[in-house]
């Protein structure tokens, strides 16, 4: 089972997100704008999707230990009644709202905007599969300690990798009418199950344009693998 861990939201010092595993289960955090004679800190447990109406709790405490320990307290409660699919409705939400953004801030369609509805079942049934697959372990931290910093492993930040891995996940999808490969399913992969950013996104297709891998048509709808591109997979 896992454990409960805080992370300081950069955003804020004194607040903190609190996670179960990869959930956001709730948040404590000082207070803005009470009166000085009122409890200083808050706390509210839970989440949505994956619960019910008032099943959700929140209060006040006068320190952040006690803010820390109703919390615990409250999800002790909360957690008693969640089933994995609870968990798994969260995870969708937040997936395919990740998603949803990653597409727009690349400038690229949803697929209710194309006329091609099997774009929907097909991007449906990826999203089922990456949220049955995805596990994302928590990182603890500690309170009144300093905003702690993560380095993360971007591979795709070099073109050259971006580019053979738009290219390897094009080749994988089954091309229709006279070649086509329709863009969602493969900066879908990409942005979301491979974490790419929308940049990197972007500087791997021009790459692979450029080299004659892959051609993207004038409406940024499809692209058509080149002879070249073709070859690397023969």
């Amino acid at each position: 089972m896992p454990a409960l861990t805080r992370r300081r939201y950069p955003e804020r010092l004194d607040c903190w997100h609190v996670y179960y595993g990869d959930v956001h289960g709730g948040t404590i955090a000082r207070r803005v704008g009470c009166p000085h004679d009122e409890d200083p800190w808050e706390w509210s447990c839970g989440f949505y999707p994956g619960s019910r109406p008032r099943e959700t709790q929140a209060g006040t405490a006068e320190t952040f230990d006690a803010a820390r320990d109703d919390f615990e307290a409250a999800w002790r409660v909360f957690l008693a009644g969640r089933t994995e699919a609870d968990f798994q409705a969260w995870r969708y939400q937040r997936d395919s709202t990740a998603w949803k953004y990653a597409m727009w801030d690349g400038g690229f369609k949803l697929p209710t905007q194309l006329p091609t509805g099997q774009l929907q079942m097909l991007l449906r049934r990826r999203l089922d599969d990456q949220r049955r697959d995805r596990s994302h372990p928590g990182s603890a931290c500690t309170h009144g300690s300093s905003l702690m910093k993560f380095a993360v492993d971007r591979p795709y930040a070099n073109p050259e990798t971006a580019a053979r891995k738009l290219v390897e996940t094009a080749n994988a999808v089954e091309a229709v009418q006279d070649g086509r490969i329709y863009i969602e399913l493969v900066n879908w992969p990409f942005l979301s199950e491979h974490k790419g950013s929308p940049a990197e996104y972007k500087a791997g297709l021009d790459l692979a344009i450029a080299r004659g891998w892959l051609v993207l048509h004038e409406s940024g709808t499809y692209v058509k693998f080149t002879q070249a591109g073709a070859e690397l997979f023969a």
